[in-house]
């Protein structure tokens, strides 16, 4: 906005009747001062002039209104989803130690979207309660190593029977787009259990 009048007063903006803005009128007579207005609506814009000696003019002319549109929305980029099938370890292992987890896609992830292993017990949903065993990957393939995983997680990963499957995820920021439908039972066992037939870590990485 800009406009003339009397050296060294000040201009005042106001929005709805709240000074918004203000500028002081420069020795040649004139001023400018912006004015950003965020948020969508109507607004009633007028301008004053407050003297030196404090006296207050409002302008001659009548306030404006200003109608801000809200914006245009922005849509949600399509993201292609194929299908995963699950390769090993094949069901119902028991084990601790170094493991490989592999799978099968029909499909590359979008840009910025990766696969990420993770467990979860029987009846609790994989997106909201499926615990990551490791970082995401554009790979179909990683390993892991459970017994240094059951110090890190504490009572995440404690002896039991889980499930395992594949979430597609935006990594940054971090958001969960779909579980990709396959699940295999895993019995994870502390090394030196009675109960563990046998331990992985003699598994070879694959790598």
């Amino acid at each position: 906005m800009q406009g003339s009048g009397q050296p060294g007063s000040a201009i005042q903006v106001l929005v709805d009747g709240v000074v918004a803005n203000e500028t002081t009128v420069r020795a040649n007579r004139t001023w400018s001062v912006s004015l950003t207005l965020d948020q969508p609506g109507s607004y009633q814009i007028s301008v004053r002039a407050v003297y030196p000696n404090r006296v207050v003019l409002q302008s001659i002319t009548r306030p404006v209104t200003a109608v801000v549109a809200e914006p245009t929305p922005v849509p949600t980029p399509t993201v292609t989803v194929g299908m995963v099938k699950l390769v090993a370890p094949v069901n119902d292992v028991t084990g601790n130690g170094l493991y490989q987890f592999e799978w099968n896609a029909n499909f590359v992830p979008d840009p910025g979207l990766a696969f990420e292993l993770v467990f979860w017990k029987e009846g609790q949903n994989p997106m909201s309660s499926g615990f990551g065993l490791a970082s995401p990957t554009t790979g179909n393939r990683v390993n892991v190593d459970l017994t240094v995983l059951d110090q890190n997680l504490g009572d995440l990963l404690d002896p039991g029977q889980y499930l395992w499957g594949i979430l597609l995820v935006r990594q940054s920021p971090y958001e969960r787009i779909e579980f990709m439908g396959e699940a295999r039972r895993f019995r994870f066992e502390r090394a030196g259990n009675p109960d563990s037939p046998s331990s992985g870590g003699d598994q070879s990485s694959g790598e």
